[in-house]
């Protein structure tokens, strides 16, 4: 089937993200000036602080023009330190370092990044909410992959909608909670879904320094027989990029509701996958098959490709 497609012609689909707020290019003393001057504390900055080529020990790089931090970020970041700290996590060396600056009450609503996340607390308090892969995929119905919120929760866990999602039921005692003041510091494995809220600040910001370890890309091209919870996040992630690249991006709700058809289930999401198109189901079930093994299928597809996930999904994606 996919062989007298390889060569064909195919509509190319763009995005727009979708922010919500608006980005500013400033420097740091006008955005503290900003800051203290707005009373509605409306102003947070997310910035790089540091980079490096991982695969470099003396590549790196500082987005900051003061001397005197740059040699106390220096300092404080021999490759020395990082060589012992990446060996004590079994990961490699960190490859990107991000400050953030905000109000009490500042939210980042749940998400999860690709990269496994040492998060330090400077000033005032953070209280993250934390769940495995598969618990968050199951319950805070992920945004798919193309749409400009991909990687994020649609359920609001502030003001959780049970009626609305069903599914959140599950997340009931689970998961985990860290409460981090000054000193503290948690570590956020890749694909772990979190939900960070500033809850004190002295006197009235919250600070906050994480670092960046890639820890799944080396085995992306060379997986274990047995997939972690990780790498099953990204092959459910490829099987959504594949039925989109074939079926286009507004069918790949039907095209998952076909598939739990065919795993034994029976959800309804809009109109059913036209017949000409279930020759992609029967290919992409039958290599999940073969990657999973059979017995596994039916659950990978309730974990990870609910078609609870697409309903009433507003069409901003496409």
């Amino acid at each position: 089937y996919f062989k007298d497609l390889a060569d064909r012609e195919m509509p190319a689909e763009a995005k727009e993200a979708v922010p919500c707020n608006d980005a500013m290019n400033i420097s740091f003393e006008q955005f503290m000036r900003l800051a203290r001057d707005d009373a509605a504390h409306s102003y947070y900055l997310q910035t790089s602080l540091y980079a490096r080529d991982p695969t470099k020990d003396d590549a790196q790089k500082p987005y900051v023009t003061s001397e005197t931090l740059k040699a106390d970020l220096e300092g404080a970041m021999s490759s020395q330190v990082w060589q012992e700290v990446a060996g004590a996590m079994g990961r490699p060396t960190w490859f990107r370092s991000q400050l953030f600056v905000g109000p009490v009450g500042t939210l980042g609503y749940g998400h999860f990044d690709q990269y496994d996340n040492v998060f330090l607390q400077v000033r005032g308090t953070k209280r993250i909410l934390i769940f495995d892969p598969r618990s968050g995929a199951r319950g805070l119905c992920p945004f798919p992959v193309h749409h400009p919120y991909d990687q994020r929760a649609r359920l609001d866990l502030e003001r959780p909608d049970f009626s609305a999602f069903p599914c959140a039921d599950g997340l009931r005692g689970g998961g985990a909670e860290a409460v981090l003041r000054p000193g503290d510091a948690v570590f956020i494995p890749s694909h772990w879904w979190h939900h960070v809220e500033s809850t004190s600040g002295s006197p009235e910001w919250c600070i906050s320094v994480n670092f960046w370890f890639d820890g799944i890309s080396p085995h992306l091209l060379n997986p274990p027989s047995t997939l972690t919870l990780q790498l099953e996040v990204e092959l459910a992630r490829q099987v959504e990029y594949l039925a989109a690249d074939v079926l286009g991006a507004e069918a790949v709700g039907a095209f998952a509701a076909a598939c739990a058809d065919e795993a034994g289930q029976a959800p309804e999401v809009g109109p059913p996958l036209d017949d000409s198109r279930l020759p992609v189901v029967n290919y992409i079930l039958r290599h999940l098959a073969l990657i999973l093994g059979p017995a596994e299928v039916r659950g990978f597809l309730e974990d990870y490709l609910r078609p609870e996930r697409w309903r009433n999904l507003q069409r901003v994606c496409f």
